[in-house]
C-alpha cells in the first residue's frame, strides 16, 4: 500500500534528530504497477505545470514529459518513510535530476515503475542519496531517471556550489513565470505533498522563509519552454534533460531561462536564474533527437 501523508509525517517526526542515513539500504528497490493513465490526470498535470501544448487534447494523448514525477513519487515516498533508512526529511533538498525518454507514455497505458536507492554518500554539507527510477509499458522501457537529494548536516538553504554559467556565450533568453499557489496545484496533481511545498510552518522549520516550488514542477516548466522553442512542442523528439538544482524557487517568481551556444543542433546547454541573478538551475543539458 502506498505511503500515506500521515505515515510521511510520522517519518518526519521520527527522524527529526537523525544525523545519518543507513547505508545498508543501498540497493533497496520498490516496485509499483499503475492503473491505466486517465486523460484527466494528463490534463491536471499539464495545468499544474502551466503546459499549454495542444497535443494533450488529441486522440490518445501522450503524457507530459515530466509526468514521470507523478509515477515515481509514490516509490520515493516509500523510500523516504522506510524506518530503516533514517532519512531526516526536514533537512532534505533536491540537488540534481536527469530524465531520458525512450518512447511515449499515452492515455490508457499501464506503467510499471521500479525505484532503487543507487547510492548514499558523504558530501561537504551532509549526505547525498541518489534514487533511480525506470518506467516500463508492456515490458518495454519507456523512461529512466535519477534524482539526488542532499540531507543537510545543518538547517540552512545555502547548499550548492558556485557555477560558471555567466561566463558562457548566450544563445537566447526566455522568461518563465511561476504562480502563487502553483505549488499546491502541483502537489495535488503529482501526489508530491512533501511539507516544504505545502506547509509554511514546516518549510520554515526546514530553513526556508516559506513554501517552495517542487523541483520536478520547475523542471517540467523548463522542459515545456525549451520543447516549444527547439522542436515546436513535438515532445516525441525529446531525448533527455539533466541538471543540478541551485537556489530554491518561490511561487510567484519569474525565472529566466538562458540557453547557451550549443555544440550541435541536438544538444542545448542551459541555466535558469531568478530575478536576483542567482542560478536556480545550473549545468543543464537538454537534448532532442
Amino acid at each position: 500500500m502506498p505511503t500515506s501523508t500521515m505515515q510521511l509525517f510520522i517519518s518526519v517526526i521520527r527522524n527529526a534528530r537523525s544525523h545519518g542515513m543507513n547505508r545498508a539500504m543501498i540497493g533497496h528497490t520498490v516496485d509499483q504497477k499503475f492503473p491505466p493513465v486517465p486523460r484527466e490526470a494528463i490534463a491536471e498535470f499539464a495545468r499544474a505545470t502551466r503546459d499549454e501544448n495542444p497535443i494533450y487534447n488529441s486522440l490518445l494523448p501522450p503524457v507530459p514529459p515530466f509526468f514521470i514525477g507523478k509515477l515515481v513519487i509514490p516509490l520515493v515516498k516509500d523510500i523516504w518513510a522506510h524506518p530503516s533508512l533514517k532519512m531526516n526529511l526536514l533537512r532534505t533538498v533536491q540537488i540534481f535530476q536527469s530524465v531520458t525518454w525512450f518512447a511515449p507514455i499515452r492515455e490508457g497505458d499501464e506503467v510499471s515503475v521500479q525505484g532503487c536507492i543507487e547510492n548514499i554518500c558523504a558530501a561537504p554539507k551532509g549526505e547525498i542519496i541518489e534514487i533511480s527510477g525506470t518506467g516500463r509499458v508492456k515490458g518495454q522501457i519507456v523512461v529512466q531517471g535519477n534524482i539526488g537529494f542532499l540531507v543537510k548536516s545543518k538547517v540552512r538553504t545555502e547548499v550548492h556550489g558556485k557555477s560558471d554559467e555567466k561566463t558562457r556565450p548566450e544563445a537566447f533568453r526566455l522568461l518563465l513565470p511561476t504562480a502563487e499557489g502553483q505549488q499546491l496545484l502541483y502537489a495535488k496533481a503529482s501526489g508530491d505533498n512533501n511539507f516544504i511545498h505545502t506547509s509554511g510552518v514546516l518549510a520554515r522549520m526546514a530553513g526556508f522563509p516559506r513554501t517552495i516550488m517542487h523541483g520536478n514542477c520547475t523542471l517540467a516548466m523548463i522542459c515545456n519552454a525549451l520543447s516549444k522553442r527547439m522542436v515546436d512542442n513535438d515532445i516525441a523528439q525529446l531525448a533527455s534533460l539533466a541538471c543540478h538544482l541551485g537556489k530554491p524557487v518561490f511561487p510567484g517568481e519569474t525565472l529566466t531561462i538562458v540557453g547557451y551556444r550549443p555544440e550541435n543542433e541536438n544538444t542545448l546547454p542551459f541555466a535558469v536564474f531568478n530575478a536576483r541573478g542567482k542560478a536556480v538551475i545550473h549545468d543543464g543539458i537538454f537534448t532532442v533527437r
